[in-house]
């Protein structure tokens, strides 16, 4: 499993500076005692003496200063680390994700495919077993994700039971079939304490092609209208909508449904009853 982080810098080299500290010191002072001999207070033993503590201070000054660094640098990179990855999972989160993405989105590529994932019926699993069971859940859906899924593809926490998966150089066709896969893989039922727990997954597929170069935000806007119809779509729970089309089922339905409403409250509706008649007899059955 790949993903996108922060970019790390190479690791400071402190103790073996330090060894150069001393070298420059004692060769600057041996130049400076053969180009003026007639400085014989420097052949004094409490000359060399203060020497060594000068230096000895200028190094102690130089090692903490690059410890220091060297800590700051550690320190920065966890909290980036924590940043950008989920706590509970352990796997990228969303704003990893979309980091990732975009680069793929401004970089040429034969194909590329985003999955949305949702496990159905979540919060009633939090509600009946308990907050800590449902964490349980999660992680289990995580590690099912890491095996099912091949090591190119980028997953991720997308919130409390969503998650997300960047298929780089891959057709919709491929696409498709691995979210078929990632579904079925989920008919075995999950472990969850001394209980088996029964889930199913809606995942939702957007594709995108060579020609269009969209912004990560839209291709995730997609994919959650996307896996919104896989939802709606029963087994095997997969639908697909590519990133390039301007049409939005999602939006229409919404829309329907508004206009629905609006025509029940001011009486814009009118029912047309198709008659049913036995042709043997004539006789009208039934409308």
């Amino acid at each position: 499993m790949a993903f996108a982080g922060p970019t790390s810098h190479p690791q400071r080299t402190t103790i073996s500076s330090l060894p150069w500290v001393f070298i420059t010191a004692g060769v600057i002072h041996a130049l400076l005692m053969l180009r003026y001999p007639e400085a014989a207070a420097l052949y004094n033993p409490s000359a060399w003496l203060n020497s060594l503590l000068i230096v000895s201070l200028i190094g102690a000054m130089r090692w903490l200063h690059d410890k220091g660094l060297a800590a700051a640098e550690a320190a920065q990179a966890r909290m980036l680390e924590t940043m950008f990855t989920d706590t509970l999972t352990g796997l990228p989160n969303r704003h990893r994700f979309v980091n990732r993405l975009g680069q793929h989105c401004v970089t040429p590529h034969p194909a590329l495919a985003v999955l949305r994932m949702d496990i159905e019926r979540f919060g009633s699993i939090t509600d009946s077993l308990g907050r800590d069971a449902g964490d349980h859940l999660l992680r289990s859906v995580a590690r099912r994700l890491r095996t099912a899924l091949p090591s190119t593809a980028t997953i991720a926490r997308m919130g409390a039971d969503d998650f997300l998966v960047l298929l780089p150089d891959t057709l919709a066709e491929e696409a498709i079939a691995t979210a078929r896969e990632v579904s079925a893989r989920f008919d075995e039922p999950v472990v969850v304490g001394d209980r088996q727990v029964r889930i199913a997954v809606s995942v939702g597929v957007t594709t995108i092609d060579t020609d269009h170069a969209p912004h990560a935000e839209s291709v995730l806007q997609r994919a959650e209208e996307a896996v919104t119809l896989a939802r709606r779509a029963g087994r095997p729970r997969v639908a697909t909508l590519s990133a390039s089309d301007s049409s939005n089922p999602v939006e229409r339905f919404f829309q329907l449904s508004q206009d629905l409403h609006h025509a029940i409250e001011n009486n814009e509706l009118s029912v047309v009853y198709q008659p049913i008649y036995d042709l043997r007899t004539g006789a009208l059955k039934k409308a």
